[in-house]
Formats: C-alpha cells, structure tokens, sequence
C-alpha cells in the first residue's frame, strides 16, 4: 500500500498512524461493500484523525471516498496527484456548489471562475467541470499559464487568464470575457487558495446571486458581499456523510 498524509502522530492524542492519502489493493471488504471486490485496485481517503491510517501494512477507508484506478496507474502516483485533491475539487463544485455531476451533465451554460487553476486542485476541478459538461470556464492561473491552457476549451468559451499583471488585470480580463460570450455575469466561482487577497478578489467577479467557494475551512468572509453566497470545500466533511463519487472520478 503507498501512502501520503499530512497529520502529525504527536498531535493525534492516541491515533499515531497518520496518512490519509492511500493506494493499493483490496484485502478486505467488510459486510455491505458491494461496490469493490478483493484485489481490486483501488485509491481512498482515510478518515481523518482516526485510527489505522496509511502508515501502516493495511490501512482502512470509507467505500464512499473510495474508487477503482486502472491497472497501469502507479499507486505513489495516485497518492500524490489525485485522492485528496481530487476530494476536495469534487466537494467544492458537487456538494457545494450544487453543479450538476458528470453523470446528469450540464444542459445549460453555466459560467465556472476557477481561481490557482494550476493548482493540483485547480487542474482537478477543470476536469470535473469538464466531464459535467459546464462552460465557459475561466481559468485563472499563474506562471503554468501553458498548463491550464491544454486543460480548457476555447471552443465552448473557456478562457485562461493570468494574475502576475495585478487584480486589475484579471478584473478586466473577466469583464471583457463576459462581454465577448454575452453573459449576464459569471455565476460560480472556486477559490482554490482562499487566503485574504484572493477571496476578496474572486469575490468582486461573481454576479449578485452568485455562489463563492474557497477551499480549506470556512475563513474570514468580510470582504465577500452580502449578496454571493458563500461555502468552504474542506475534505473532513466525508467523515460526517456519504459522498458518492464513483462515477465522478471517471476522468480523462
């Protein structure tokens, strides 16, 4: 089993196997699991603070966080680049956002910021809002502009902007985007760094009635407006209920 976690054992009070991110295969399927069968090749998200992490021989995950990977994807790989990130773009544009899964596409447009659009993160939640059919994105990102540009479809309105040229220059980017598609405003919006200066900008680009996520735990939201709807995308919240993400993890 490969691992990666970020916990530290001294912190834990009695739960010193940290690591949530794992890989491996299946070794044991407990009553009710239907959905894995044994020797399956697998990625989860191990509860986190709980006990038998990913630092062990075995380690045990919910079969909600859990989904089959293919046969020539390195498990470090996965643990590396896909569970909790992937976890936490999934939660942000699903659960929070509301938009539609994979599964029932978009029928619609619906205008998507994605904010550190290179981030691990960044790049996840584009895949998602791709496979879920929602457009036109605008990606904004920093120096791995290049990046983020292989991830997007112009054709469907989806544009990549840059952010070392200040806030203006990314306002007046979205502006002008806006224009060009007709839009009445973007609608959602997800802050991948959520520190002070990015949620008070991201916040400026979505319309009156819009909804603004920023990743972690919930931050200070002074600099939001009354009138965007705000929420935060932090992994812990499927320890506290089922999340189904199967199908969604599905990516190109």
């Amino acid at each position: 089993m490969q691992s990666q976690g970020f916990e530290i054992p001294c912190q834990s009070r009695g739960v010193p196997n940290s690591g949530d991110d794992m890989a491996g295969t299946i070794a044991e399927a407990r009553e009710g699991v239907i959905t894995f069968n044994l020797g399956g090749r697998i990625a989860t998200m191990h509860v986190i603070a709980s006990p038998h992490g990913s630092f062990a021989e075995y380690g045990i995950a919910p079969a909600t966080t859990t989904f089959l990977i293919p046969p020539k994807t390195p498990f470090q790989e996965v643990c590396r680049m896909i569970s909790l990130a992937a976890l936490t773009a999934a939660i942000a544009l699903y659960r929070n956002l509301e938009l539609p899964p994979p599964r029932r596409s978009a029928q619609r447009q619906m205008s998507l910021i994605i904010y550190s659009a290179s981030s691990a993160v960044g790049t996840l939640a584009i895949k998602f809002a791709r496979k879920s059919n929602i457009h036109p994105i605008t990606a904004i990102a920093g120096k791995n502009k290049d990046l983020v540009h292989n991830l997007i479809h112009p054709s469907q309105g989806d544009v990549v902007l840059g952010d070392r040229d200040g806030e203006a220059s990314v306002v007046i980017g979205v502006q002008q985007t806006i224009q060009r598609l007709g839009l009445r405003g973007v609608s959602y919006a997800f802050d991948t760094i959520a520190n002070s200066t990015s949620v008070k900008l991201v916040a400026q680009l979505v319309k009156s009635g819009g909804d603004l996520n920023v990743i972690g735990p919930r931050r200070d939201g002074s600099a939001v407006p009354g009138n965007v709807k705000t929420s935060a995308a932090f992994v812990v919240v499927v320890r506290c209920q089922a999340f189904p993400l199967n199908d969604t993890f599905r990516m190109a």
